[in-house]
């Protein structure tokens, strides 16, 4: 422990699995610590309909618990959680994941929306 607080670094990683996404659906990932997602993110999307920022959204953690921020991105990110209506993030906004928690890059009415699932 330091400073009162277990070290993030030990962290295990957790799953994320796309559930919508061109040519990305069924695919899971892990992230030992933090993921950059857009067009030329970390993690790159082939978005034909642009859709998708250069630089959407970021997935990270801290002390055991997983974020995701907006990044300015111009068609949003939004979160769904259980049966609520999604909510779509500010830019610069970070919002507290919890499992089972999708993520939704673009407008959750398009269909080809990409959809992240928190496992």
């Amino acid at each position: 422990l330091k400073g009162g607080f277990a070290d993030p670094s030990l962290q295990k990683s957790d799953k994320f699995r796309f559930i919508e996404g061109i040519g990305l659906s069924g695919t899971k990932i892990e992230i030992k610590k933090e993921l950059t997602i857009g067009r030329e993110g970390e993690l790159r999307t082939h978005d034909v309909m642009r859709l998708i920022s250069g630089l959407h959204c970021r997935i990270h953690t801290s002390f055991f618990q997983w974020y995701v921020g907006n990044l300015g991105s111009k068609n949003g990110t939004y979160i769904k959680r259980g049966n609520d209506e999604p909510i779509r993030l500010q830019p610069n906004q970070i919002f507290k994941l919890d499992h089972g928690d999708i993520i939704i890059l673009g407008p959750p009415d398009n269909n080809n929306r990409m959809e992240l699932l928190i496992e």
